[in-house]
């Protein structure tokens, strides 16, 4: 009997560990793409008259990244899900950024290019936020295929 609760308490040990390495492994593998995806749409976004200030969209790119990281690993309902950068999103950003740096350059304003920038990057994050709080408060988001056959 003895014998049995040690063997079992190994395995569950065991178990144990191998299931934290393959946990470790994936975090990994996760975080070495966020972060090239956040180099590669920071340098999108920061491109043109912004070229001077990627460092500071770099710095902006992974803080968001891994506060929108902790928040979807805090509060959301897929214990699986993965919040990281979009392609389709960074391109709109990019566009966005391009047109207000474009429209400050041609007015002078190249003091305050930086400081525009990040703001209106802010205003827009902040925008969709509270629309999309608003949308789950409301439940006007999808419904899964099951609820449509019903």
């Amino acid at each position: 009997m003895a014998q049995d609760l040690r063997a079992g308490g190994r395995a569950l040990t065991v178990g144990f560990f191998h299931a934290l390495l393959r946990n470790t492994v994936a975090g990994a593998v996760c975080v070495t793409v966020s972060l090239a995806f956040s180099l590669s749409y920071a340098a999108l976004v920061f491109s043109g008259p912004l070229t001077p200030f990627l460092a500071y969209g770099l710095a902006a790119t992974f803080i968001s990244t891994a506060l929108g990281g902790l928040v979807m690993a805090w509060r959301s309902s897929l214990p699986f899900a993965l919040a990281a950068p979009d392609a389709s999103t960074s391109a709109v950003v990019a566009a966005l950024v391009a047109a207000l740096a474009g429209r400050l350059v041609a007015g002078g304003a190249t003091d305050n290019l930086l400081a525009a920038t990040l703001t209106a990057l802010s205003l827009g994050v902040a925008l969709t936020g509270l629309v999309l709080c608003g949308l789950g408060i409301v439940r006007a988001g999808p419904r899964s295929a099951s609820c449509l056959t019903r």
